[in-house]
């Protein structure tokens, strides 16, 4: 048992933070006073999340040099950079929200990729993938889960879809999730409408991705109310997300509701820009 403390430091609203530790085992008349911190980074230059650490060896979630971020493994026995260790590498396009481990010696990793939620169960050892948990197109909004327990529960949401709880039995040999609770809308079918992606060039040739919602049939024949909605600034990406306006205006008027991911909102840039709201038909 490897007992420690770590302390992140903040300055501003950038994504950076110190990173202090302290042994516990080391105070041999327990904690008296200060704590003897341990400054492992002593910088601003990038940010560090603990995720978690079999003895000496910790693994960060870190955008070291890795802007869509990646996990690193750190002995804090050698701490010296040039022994850090990438456990899983940043991806090429993906950014990767969130990182947890559960059940002893497994990690739930959760990806943005093209602005909708992708979530895989890697080994913590080696880091390898062991699979991808079944998605639609939509948003991982909630997480419960922990390295002492054997079941996770994870809460999705999408343009069609105001909430489902799923669990997953991480002793099972075949892992299948189950619907734990789903939230339903009185009078509205989502079997009759439909999501879709499609992606279109920036002016430098960069393809954009956009969400589209409609009744399932709809011919875009010129005649149907468009609702076009897009934010692009302070890398903030607009993902999936239910809203009964949205559906009474897509149900009830024959309307699209379209959302482009414009330069800005993380996806394909972070540059700012300004939100817009247009009104056409489609």
């Amino acid at each position: 048992l490897f007992r420690s403390v770590v302390l992140t430091i903040s300055e501003g609203c950038d994504p950076v933070n110190r990173l202090f530790y302290c042994d516990l085992d080391q105070l041999a008349q327990g904690i008296n006073g200060l704590l003897p911190y341990v400054k492992l980074v002593d910088n601003f230059d990038a940010e560090y999340e603990y995720i978690a650490n079999n003895g000496s060896l910790f693994t960060f979630k870190t955008n070291l040099n890795s802007p869509q971020y990646k996990l690193i493994n750190v002995d804090i026995e050698n701490p010296e950079m040039k022994n850090w260790r990438d456990l899983v590498k940043e991806h090429e396009k993906d950014v990767l929200s969130w990182a947890a481990c559960v059940k002893d010696n497994y990690l739930v990793l959760c990806y943005l990729h093209d602005v909708k939620s992708v979530l895989y169960l890697h080994d913590l050892e080696s880091g390898a993938r062991l699979m991808t948990f079944p998605l639609e197109i939509g948003t991982i909004c909630g997480f419960s889960g922990r390295r002492k327990l054997t079941e996770v529960f994870y809460h999705f949401t999408s343009f069609l879809t105001p909430g489902i709880i799923y669990h997953c039995d991480l002793t099972k040999k075949t892992l299948e999730p189950t619907i734990f609770r789903e939230t339903k809308v009185k009078g509205f079918d989502p079997s009759k409408f439909e999501t879709t992606q499609a992606f279109y060039p920036s002016k430098d040739g960069t393809l954009i991705p956009m969400f589209v919602v409609q009744k399932k049939g709809l011919v875009f024949d010129g005649s149907h109310p468009c609702y076009l909605y897009g934010y692009g600034g302070f890398n903030i990406s607009i993902t999936p997300s239910f809203s009964t306006s949205r559906l009474i205006f897509i149900q009830n008027m024959g309307g699209v509701l379209a959302i482009p991911n414009i330069r800005g909102g993380g996806r394909v840039g972070s540059w700012g820009a300004c939100p817009s709201f247009i009104v056409d038909s489609v």
